[in-house]
């Protein structure tokens, strides 16, 4: 039966059909990069992937160990050495190289569908060294190009099925490519005109409404206009079913250009996560706030994100929500989502049984969820009395620490707090001023431009820090060597300075901007891509008439200015040119 290598999931290993396993994990680490490299890799390219900064000679000799253990576990046989190159023999059974046989390009419905069997989970899911973040950066460049892969495997399914008429069919497919890539506009269209085709109307109303919100959320953009139409026509009833015919093959994956990740490696902000984790571990019985504010676009999210993901590795509860402009009329919006996620673990962690028979009554105001998680409980507090407003906050506070109690601090992540609604605000600064006995990081994040100063987060933040309470944190812009870390997560091999300088200079080092341009690569003299023109627009939305012609004035003399030449270009007077660069500064 052979050596088989199953690296779509957890890492599997059978020989003969019975599973192996390894004593160390870089033995597991050594065979699954030498069965995706798919050819002879040098000694000293492995030393440096697995064990970087050791001195050359312990290196290899850790090499040497890790290479017996290997060939112990699956076989001599299967392990080539040629003169300084290591290598996997023909005739491994590997599951990735078995995917994309069926998913190459013209794979019929059959093929397509045996070959997303076989992609089961994250590739080498739940697999990490501790120690060689050379290792993790390869591992991630390759989840993320075979989670592309994925993508266009089910998107050209989708298409096979759609123009067969088999939209139900196609249905949960669409539900899978979408959740590949959230941010995929063409994936969205796909799943409302499926729901609309099988008749569920109502499924692709709220589909287009989903992606409103999130391509609002994590882009700051609306949805393109064929995406607006495509709503007009289900909503009117008036989409007209595809026509059926023969599916046109896209190009296989090994032909497309490379396109960056679907979440880059964290570069450039070692400093504040060491600052915000710093705050986190200092967390022994009284809770603390983080901040994490910034301009659109320079990773607040993804630096919230990787902080959760730390504190969860280390064991902590974690209730995230995020506020949405759309919904700043809404109140206590962020505060219901995070509710909803703390009913949801109720059963597991049993949190309820921490909690006031009373405080929980009154939190299920917000949440009738909470008032079956006990029996007999009392009448909750009656929403026009004078105390209400104070015993609903106390009640909120004291579920939200229960639910986030555990072997380790929690964590409550509020994202884009300049957003929240003022019920979420005045939640909020209850909370971050009764951390005393909570043993709770409370975590929120803000656009610097849309929080002026004097405004009461700012205010909460400051006397917080004052008391050693709060720890802020301004993520900056990249610079030229961040980008090019980021360019070569996308383009590994030999770097490409001239490409790595262009982008950090269209970009300006705007992380958002940064992926953008890795997505698009236009050639040198072609527009932005889309996504960052329409985040301009949308920053741009509320700029007069005479800052935009100053605006384009400056864009055409280039990257700096005077003041008089952009007046005289622009023809605009002097008092004029200086309040419309007063009102874009601001």
């Amino acid at each position: 039966m052979g050596l088989q290598v199953s690296l779509l999931g957890a890492p599997r290993v059978t020989r003969d059909g019975e599973p192996v396993s390894f004593d160390t994990r870089k033995a597991t680490a050594l065979l699954a990069h030498l069965a995706l490299a798919d050819r002879s890799r040098s000694r000293e390219s492995l030393c440096e992937l697995l064990w970087p900064g050791r001195d050359p000679g312990s290196a290899r000799g850790a090499l040497r160990r890790t290479l017996s253990t290997l060939r112990r576990a699956v076989g001599e046989e299967w392990i080539e050495t040629t003169g300084d190159a290591i290598g996997l023999r023909p005739g491994v059974e590997l599951d990735v190289r078995r995917f994309r046989e069926l998913t190459s390009d013209g794979a019929t419905r059959e093929d397509l569908l045996a070959g997303l069997e076989l992609f089961s989970g994250e590739p080498l899911e739940g697999f990490f060294l501790r120690d060689s973040p050379e290792f993790d950066q390869w591992q991630s460049a390759e989840q993320d190009a075979l989670g592309r892969e994925l993508a266009s495997a089910l998107e050209r399914l989708v298409v096979l099925l759609r123009e067969h008429g088999r939209y139900a069919e196609a249905i949960p497919h669409a539900r899978r490519w979408l959740a590949v890539d959230p941010l995929h506009e063409p994936a969205h269209r796909a799943l409302i005109g499926l729901y609309a085709w099988s008749g569920d109307r109502a499924a692709a109303l709220t589909q287009y409404r989903d992606c409103v919100r999130t391509l609002s959320r994590e882009l700051g953009v609306a949805p393109l206009e064929e995406t607006h139409q495509l709503y007009a026509r289900v909503s009117e009833g008036t989409l007209a079913p595809p026509r059926r015919q023969k599916p046109v093959a896209g190009p296989s994956p090994a032909s497309r250009p490379p396109s960056p990740p679907a979440e880059l490696p964290l570069v450039g902000r070692e400093a504040e996560l060491s600052s915000l984790l710093g705050g986190y571990r200092a967390i022994v019985a009284d809770g603390q706030l983080a901040v994490i504010e910034g301009e659109a676009g320079i990773g607040k999210t993804r630096l919230a994100a990787e902080l959760a993901r730390l504190a969860e590795d280390s064991s902590a509860a974690v209730l995230g929500a995020r506020c949405h402009d759309d919904e700043s009329e809404l109140p206590y919006g962020a505060v219901v989502e995070l509710l909803s996620q703390a009913f949801a673990r109720a059963a597991a962690s049993g949190w309820p049984q921490a909690v006031s028979s009373q405080r929980l009554a009154d939190a299920s105001l917000l949440l009738s969820d909470l008032a079956g998680l006990r029996e007999g409980l009392p009448v909750p507090v009656e929403p026009g009395a004078a105390n209400a407003p104070a015993r609903l906050l106390d009640a909120l506070a004291a579920v939200l620490d229960a639910a986030c109690r555990g072997d380790a601090a929690g964590v409550l992540l509020v994202d884009d707090v300049h957003a929240a609604d003022d019920a979420t605000l005045d939640f909020l600064t209850y909370l971050a001023r009764r951390l005393r006995g909570r043993p709770l990081l409370l975590v929120v994040s803000w656009r610097s431009e849309a929080v002026p100063a004097g405004h009461r987060l700012r205010r909460l933040a400051s006397d917080l820090a004052r008391d050693g309470a709060a720890t802020v944190v301004r993520p900056g812009r990249l610079d030229e060597g961040q980008v090019a870390q980021l360019v070569r997560s996308v383009h590994p091999g030999p770097g490409d300075s001239e490409l790595e300088r262009r982008i950090h200079l269209e970009s300006e080092g705007l992380p958002l901007f940064v992926a953008e341009y890795l997505a698009a690569l236009p050639p040198p003299g072609e527009p932005m891509p889309a996504e960052v023109r329409n985040l301009l627009d949308a920053r741009l939305g509320g700029v007069g008439g005479v800052a935009r012609q100053l605006l384009g004035t400056a864009a055409v003399i280039g990257r700096s200015f005077d003041l008089d030449t952009v007046r005289e270009a622009s023809g605009r007077s002097d008092e004029e040119a200086v309040r419309a660069l007063e009102e874009l500064v601001e």
